[in-house]
């Protein structure tokens, strides 16, 4: 009793860990989403492991795996490979870390499932819909001002930003439509049906563009998949033969619909997908320069911003993409990031795992093909949603596309079986158990060390000094978090330490690049009177995001400063020119000075 029972409780607590981080939404800068995950798998791991092993009725015999097995396997290898050669970027460990656990993830669902399948993959979709539940209800009160917003948003659950909310519950809203399909129970069916409303209302109140378009074509899918409408498609069609005049008509209505469509969702967030479009176009030359294995683990944000900075420092008048560009760390298409970091290989292989879901089952009942075809539904609106954002990189998603595999691979057939002896058998639990030891205390430690870095940021203000001491303590260990590293510089700065930001920076500040680093480094430079260093850092900020008015100031007083009149008067003329994208004091100061400059330079030229 405890063994079937026990997998669907871990399955709820890895769920709910993911949410953990809105308990303490005031740590989210210094403890990552993935911690409370990470730290939570391994304490259920351990017992999990050793009642497999020591429970006499329940000894595993052998191991079994099948084709999504082996998928699985090659493309956890590959990425390991990857994170081993890519010494610029191994050393944040996170992602690599999150790969293992979602492993274990795997692991924990198809013991969950592995008897009585069906009842239990049903079990699993209604978890998933419940906890979709709390989320509507979590984001509804903060709508309606009752529970606060998260992260600056006025609602999105837990997760903060609505368009995360959104994409999850695209996800939910399809195990819930096949939930319905497969539920014969009356008052089941009506709940059933509240809860997709719900949904429904929650995804079109979100304005999230992707997660419009994933619900439909998840809902076409499993409509399109049902008797009735296969009847309904095969009497239309012979109708159809006999007036063939009807099909181009239907074709190019449907055509211009889509197109009309597509358009007005252009409309509603323009300055959004012309953003995306920017990116995705970087990405594709970052993909050129090592298409077939990438540039490596975790290298996306380092060589996508790097990109950026080359692209606007070789089309400077290009300012209708200046004035969308930012210091994204995202591609907004999951497989284009992938295929940055990973290459084409890597992209087959990703493509593969999402493929797989659709191989052909030789169905047992009615039952499991409503069940296969649930699955296949969700992950429909996974692969949309990551076509135009960013679900891969979601804790919470994550959980469900991994447990969607795992309930899709119990309808496969063995491929390969091994006899597991008593002696290797207690080897691997020696190393299972020593390897969530680790994890166990990397995650207690990142918690430890996390709360001592918000004390640090908190003293910085006024105690830089006091702030420093715990930076540093903790340093040797947090340097595996990119926003750690990103704001530990910053403190040298505080101190006036600058010959020390600047060497730190030029160590890890590939790591971390943005805009505001780079200003930072060029004003240390500035204050250390290595004036071509200083320009090369400002003019990088500058490149990096054009319409950032603070990075080209910097310039245009660092030229009064050396002399170099004429390259003051060319700023001073670029910034007099550029328009405002997000207005403020800063902005109206630098406009105030600068067209002074310029009319007393054109009035002492008379």
């Amino acid at each position: 009793m405890f063994n079937k029972q026990f997998h669907f409780f871990a399955v709820l607590i890895l769920i709910v860990s993911t949410f953990l981080y809105t308990v303490c939404f005031d740590n989210f800068l210094f403890i990552q989403t993935g911690t409370y995950f990470q730290l939570a798998f391994p304490i259920l791991a351990i017992p999990a492991g050793l009642w497999l092993v020591f429970y006499k009725k329940n000894k595993p015999r052998f191991v079994k795996i099948d084709i999504t097995d082996l998928i699985l396997l090659i493309f956890s290898g590959y990425i390991f490979v990857s994170f081993l050669f890519s010494k610029p970027y191994n050393q944040l460990l996170n992602p690599i870390i999150s790969f293992v656990v979602w492993g274990g993830v795997y692991v924990i669902v198809k013991q969950a499932i592995q008897m009585d399948k069906n009842s239990k993959a049903r079990t699993l979709f209604y978890l998933f819909s419940f906890m979709a539940c709390l989320q509507i209800v979590y984001a509804i009160l903060q709508y309606m001002d009752i529970l606060p917003g998260l992260f600056y948003h006025r609602y999105g659950g837990s997760f903060g930003n609505s368009g995360d909310l959104a994409n999850f519950l695209t996800v939910t809203y399809s195990v819930t439509l096949g939930l319905l399909f497969l539920e014969k129970n009356k008052w089941r069916s009506i709940l059933l049906f509240i809860i997709l409303l719900l949904h429904l209302l929650l995804i079109i109140v979100s304005v999230a563009r992707t997660a419009w378009i994933a619900v439909l074509v998840s809902t076409l899918f499993l409509v399109f998949n049902t008797r009735f409408f296969k009847n309904v498609w095969a009497k239309t069609l012979s109708m159809l033969r006999l007036k063939k005049w009807i099909i181009p008509v239907v074709i190019i209505g449907i055509f211009l619909l889509t197109s009309i469509a597509a358009w007005k969702m252009y409309e509603i967030k323009s300055s959004s997908a012309d953003g995306r479009l920017f990116i995705w176009k970087n990405c594709i030359q970052v993909i050129k320069e090592k298409p077939l294995f990438g540039h490596g683990y975790e290298s996306f944000l380092t060589v996508q911003r790097n990109e950026q900075i080359d692209y606007f420092a070789s089309h400077p008048e290009d300012m209708k993409n200046g004035m969308l560009a930012a210091n994204s760390s995202f591609a907004f298409n999951d497989f284009l990031q992938f295929t940055v970091e990973y290459g084409i290989f890597g992209l087959i292989l990703l493509l593969s795992i999402f493929a797989r879901p659709f191989r052909k089952v030789k169905y047992r009942g009615y039952t499991e093909r409503k069940i296969v075809l649930t699955v296949q539904a969700a992950v429909v609106s996974i692969f949309v949603c990551a076509l135009f954002s960013y679900p891969l990189q979601n804790q919470t998603i994550m959980l469900l596309f991994v447990s969607l595999l795992a309930i899709r691979s119990i309808y496969d057939d063995t491929v390969l079986q091994f006899t597991l002896k008593p002696v290797l058998k207690f080897s691997l639990l020696v190393v299972f158990i020593g390897l969530n030891l680790l994890l166990l205390n990397f995650n207690i430690r990142k918690i430890e060390d996390g709360l001592n870095w918000k004390q640090a940021y908190n003293l910085s203000q006024n105690n830089p000094e006091k702030a420093y001491e715990i930076y540093f303590e903790i340093h040797d260990f947090m340097d595996h978090d990119r926003s750690f590293i990103s704001n530990y510089g910053s403190i040298f700065y505080k101190l006036g330490e600058y010959g020390k930001l600047v060497e730190y920076y030029e160590k890890y500040g590939y790591l971390c690049t943005s805009s505001d680093i780079l200003q930072m480094v060029g004003d240390s430079y500035e204050k250390l009177e290595n004036y071509p260093k200083a320009e090369e850092y400002y003019r990088k900020a500058s490149n990096m995001i054009p319409h950032l008015f603070v990075p080209r100031y910097m310039l245009f007083k660092l030229y009064l400063k050396t002399g170099e009149v004429e390259k003051a008067n060319e700023e001073a003329i670029k910034i007099r020119d550029m328009k405002i994208k997000v207005y403020s004091e800063k902005v109206k100061f630098v406009k105030t000075e600068v067209n002074e400059y310029l009319y007393n330079l054109k009035v002492s030229d008379k």
